[in-house]
């Protein structure tokens, strides 16, 4: 349990939290840096083809389909902050073998391929073991107040890391650059170890129990929770839906209403500013409507985001100040939605699944985002960019259905709260019936 010496100081004077979230923050800079600088190697130094690059895009993504579901069920049967030292220094490795294989002319885009299946991997890994680690660092009281601390990090880190690094990548080339992130991964790693809050010991496995009865029992977990699975429908739609949107959206920007790169760019970063004030913002919102409209508010403005596509497309002469304001509300929806669902998911799901709970619904989202991007791409050539905007607007708008006939918007701040509605009344306590029965 965390020590009662710091929880009336709040985070602050939470010695344990400032070290993995001044570790993270340093990582989050560094990783920011690596998006630009790993591709920029294969274009800049290689020279990749259009399909190389596709090639190392997949590298890169695949490992949240292939492997997520597995991170979910080694995450709950060992211990987290391990784990998460492991895949900081095994990113690091991988990142430091670009910039020597480059000086030594070696570097090949099968190693690029490689290095980023093997980060991403990682990258896997340490994500399900946060999520699942955090709730016994701080408490479950104050999982709002820490995710919300880790998205304003990540906001600072989308706003000013590209501009840094494509700077660095002028002044000492990209393959030099990733080193940056390798050492931000060795500060991470260390920040981890630093960490003095005693972490609990995962309950012993059953004799003879295989990974794919732990992986069915998360996902059954997941699938029977009146909160978290229509979450996961939502996330999923959400993601799915916006994979048609990242399909076509540039290509409508630039053919369909003729902007230019720069105005591009632009647009973007406006969109980017706005997840610190949100990620700032998102307990402010929760103290006035609750924690589930919370969620249901961020799912709703991912959602006013890609209606405004669709408005700039209706009236092109305004399609600059439309597009701004719907970056606005994608610079408000993502910290919102992230920082009050991944609270709430951690505050439900027992610490014994949470590995595997926070793998499936992750996988879920993240498995249907390329489907939609095909089929964004199909329905792009045979009904126009337009008219595939509205498609997958109206998609997501499913998303905000789904939430609005859960008992979403009844669930309040309080951890107890969220159990109680999502077992509802004279219901048996879910999380509490597994710990019992040994599965879900």
């Amino acid at each position: 349990m965390p020590s009662m010496r710091w929880r009336w100081g709040g985070l602050w004077q939470h010695p344990d939290f400032v070290r993995l979230w001044a570790g993270q923050t340093v990582s989050l800079f560094g990783s920011e840096i690596t998006e630009l600088a790993l591709p920029l190697t294969a274009v800049l130094v290689l020279r990749a083809t259009p399909f190389e690059m596709a090639a190392l895009v997949a590298a890169q993504t695949a490992p949240e389909l292939l492997v997520g579901l597995f991170a979910g069920a080694w995450v709950d049967r060992l211990r987290r902050r391990p784990l998460m030292v492991a895949a900081d220094l095994g990113r690091a490795l991988a990142l430091v073998s670009v910039p020597v294989a480059a000086l030594a002319g070696w570097l090949t885009m099968q190693q690029l391929y490689a290095v980023g299946f093997v980060v991403g991997t990682l990258s896997v890994l340490f994500s399900v073991s946060y999520e699942a680690a955090l709730p016994s660092l701080v408490g479950k009281g104050q999982l709002l107040a820490a995710n919300s601390r880790l998205e304003a990090s990540r906001s600072l880190a989308q706003v000013a890391g590209p501009g840094l690094a494509g700077v660095l990548v002028q002044v000492v080339t990209a393959p030099v650059v990733l080193l940056i992130d390798a050492v931000s991964f060795v500060v991470s790693a260390a920040s981890i170890r630093m960490i003095r809050t005693h972490e609990p010991v995962p309950p012993a496995r059953e004799p003879g129990q295989r990974i794919w009865r732990e992986i069915g029992e998360g996902l059954r977990a997941l699938a029977g929770h009146r909160l978290l699975r229509p979450m996961a429908i939502c996330s999923g739609l959400l993601n799915g839906f916006g994979g048609l949107h990242g399909a076509v959206v540039l290509l409508f920007l630039v053919d369909y209403l003729g902007l230019q790169p720069a105005t591009i760019g632009g647009l973007r970063a406006l969109g980017s500013v706005w997840w610190l004030p949100g990620a700032l913002l998102a307990g402010y919102v929760v103290r006035q409507i609750g924690q589930g409209l919370t969620v249901v508010l961020g799912a709703a403005l991912v959602v006013i985001a890609g209606l405004a596509l669709v408005a700039a497309g209706a009236f092109p002469a305004y399609a600059v100040p439309i597009l701004i304001a719907g970056g606005v509300a994608t610079g408000f929806a993502n910290p919102l939605y992230n920082i009050t669902g991944g609270s709430l998911k951690q505050a439900v799901t027992p610490d014994r699944l949470l590995g595997r709970v926070s793998a499936s619904m992750s996988a879920i989202g993240v498995g249907l985002s390329p489907l939609g991007a095909l089929l964004g791409g199909y329905l792009g050539q045979t009904i126009g960019l337009w008219p595939t905007l509205i498609v997958a607007s109206a998609g997501q708008s499913l998303a905000v259905l789904t939430l609005l006939l859960s008992p979403m918007s009844s669930v309040r701040s309080r951890p107890g709260a969220a159990l109680r509605a999502a077992t509802g009344p004279g219901q048996p306590d879910h999380a509490a019936q597994s710990r019992r029965a040994g599965s879900s």
